[in-house]
Order: structure tokens, then C-alpha cells, then sequence
């Protein structure tokens, strides 16, 4: 079997039609035709019912067809990696970062890695937990560092970096900022700043009053340091400067926030490099 048959047979099931599929694959018909039967020869039946209107796979086309597939990825991206290394070391890597998560060594560390490795090349996304956990399942990424999700599939890599607990972001002038922590039952009548989710029911239950409502943490920083009202946050969140957090007595929740990646998968040698680096770091949290 060789790539070129692989590649002719994944055109004729992408296009049904042995025509559209030599013009795609930039070859005469009847090339394309022996090409296909001699694989069809080699796996002891036909793979396509042949019909004017609308050529099909067979069962055993249906079989073969991921196999094929991966085959011909997989050489493809040999192909790819070869190039790379025989031009120039590059060193890709793709990063998600949840938009609610900071580590204040992260920079120091991407710089570490730009100094040392010859041709790398990163590209940093960020979004909701969720949204980079699909990503990566889906090839875009290579690693990602966000909230733990309790329906992780099996197939991910998870390394815990830290705990963080959740608090309160108060404006600079309020109260609450000259207090070392706050008690869950003196939030009754204070404005709040929501952003969604299930951890600012404690929130509800309090009484507070839900006044504002944010998109991101990022957004319920602004809205707060404007005097907007206060807003729950973890203790590791980026706060302007003219906010303050502060624990919240009465209120245990707290999430974990880890380094995840895909089980298996082959790696640049830049994203290699960084899970090692990252998981041998201390992720400690020093709120100020």
C-alpha cells in the first residue's frame, strides 16, 4: 500500500464521484481507477459500489476508512515535522490560559523558554476553562491552564498547581478593605457585581443585592474598582489596583487550578519542555 492509493481512495469518499476525485487529486481517471483497485486488491474486496449518480464505500470501505485516514495524517504530519527540523529547529507552541486564572511567574518562565530554545514560536489563547479544554481535545492546543472540571475526560493529563479559595474584590474606600477577612452574614444589603455560576449563590443566599453584571472576571475587576459594588473572585485573580480582596469567612468554596494536556499525543519539543518546566515550578499564591 502507499500514500498515494491512501490519498485517492479518502478523495473518492470525500467527493463520491471518481471523477471529481482525479481532478482533486490532479490525475487521469483511469490512473486514479488502478490505483484504487490495486488497494482493493491487497485488502480482498472492493471498497466503493460504483454508480453513475452516487458512488458509496462498502462495509469494508467503511471499515478501512479511519484507518486510512490516520495513516495518511499521520505521514502527513511526519512529513511536516521533517521539514521543520531539517530548516530550522522550530519549536511551536500553542498555550490556553483561562481568563480568570493568573500566575504571576507564568511571563518569566515563556521568557526562560524564548532565550533557550532555538525557533519558538508560541501562540496564547485565552477564554473560559471549558471552551480551552475542547480546543485542546480538538488538536489546538497544546497545553492549557485553567480550573479543574469535575467531567475531565479520561484522556487528558492533569497536574494540580494550586488551590485557590474564592473572597470578596472590594472597591479601595469600602469597608470590607480595612478588614482582614469578612463574615458571610454582613454582606445583607451590599451591592454586588455578578458574573454567572454556581459559586455566587453564596452570594444570593446572603442577601446581597445584585445590581451589576459582568461577562468575565477581568470586567467585574473594572465594574468593582469603579465603585460599582463588590464581587466574588479568586484569590489568585489580576485586581487593579484600587481594589482590595479579602476572605470570606462563612463561605469554604474553593477550586483547584491545574496544567492539563492531551494523553499520547506527539509534542513539539517547546511544549515538552514547558509541561516539565511548569510542573516543577511552585504556583504559591501571595494576594498583597
Amino acid at each position: 500500500m502507499e500514500m498515494h492509493q491512501v490519498r485517492y481512495f479518502l478523495a473518492v469518499a470525500r467527493e463520491r464521484n471518481f471523477t471529481r476525485a482525479a481532478e482533486q487529486c490532479n490525475v487521469t481517471q483511469p490512473s486514479l481507477t488502478r490505483a484504487i483497485q490495486k488497494l482493493e486488491d491487497e485488502f480482498g474486496g472492493q471498497l466503493f459500489r460504483r454508480e453513475r449518480a452516487l458512488t458509496h464505500l462498502t462495509d469494508l470501505g467503511r471499515l478501512m476508512h479511519p484507518l486510512l485516514e490516520r495513516s495518511y495524517e499521520a505521514a502527513q504530519q511526519a512529513r511536516v515535522l521533517a521539514r521543520q527540523v531539517e530548516r530550522a529547529q522550530v519549536a511551536p507552541l500553542s498555550l490556553g490560559i483561562a481568563a480568570d486564572v493568573h500566575l504571576p511567574e507564568l511571563p518569566s518562565l515563556l521568557g526562560d523558554m524564548s532565550a533557550r530554545i532555538s525557533g519558538f514560536e508560541l501562540v496564547l489563547h485565552t477564554g473560559e476553562g471549558a471552551d480551552l479544554l475542547q480546543a485542546a481535545l480538538a488538536g489546538d492546543l497544546d497545553a492549557i491552564i485553567g480550573p479543574a472540571a469535575g467531567d475531565m475526560p479520561a484522556r487528558v493529563d492533569c497536574w494540580e498547581l494550586r488551590q485557590e479559595r474564592f473572597g470578596l474584590l472590594v472597591p479601595a474606600g469600602h469597608a470590607f478593605a480595612s478588614e482582614d477577612r469578612v463574615a458571610f452574614e454582613a454582606l445583607a444589603g451590599e451591592r454586588a457585581v455578578m458574573q454567572g455560576g454556581p459559586v455566587e449563590e453564596f452570594l444570593l443566599t446572603a442577601g446581597v443585592r445584585p445590581v451589576h453584571r459582568a461577562g468575565s472576571a477581568a470586567a467585574a475587576a473594572m465594574l468593582v474598582a469603579a465603585g460599582l459594588g463588590l464581587s466574588l473572585q479568586p484569590e489568585g485573580i489580576v485586581r487593579p489596583a484600587s481594589t482590595a480582596w479579602r476572605p470570606l469567612v462563612g463561605c469554604a468554596s474553593e477550586r483547584t487550578v491545574v496544567l492539563a494536556a492531551v494523553a499520547g499525543r506527539r509534542r513539539s519539543a517547546a511544549a515538552d519542555i514547558f509541561l516539565k518546566s511548569v510542573r516543577a515550578r511552585g504556583w504559591q499564591i501571595n494576594c498583597g
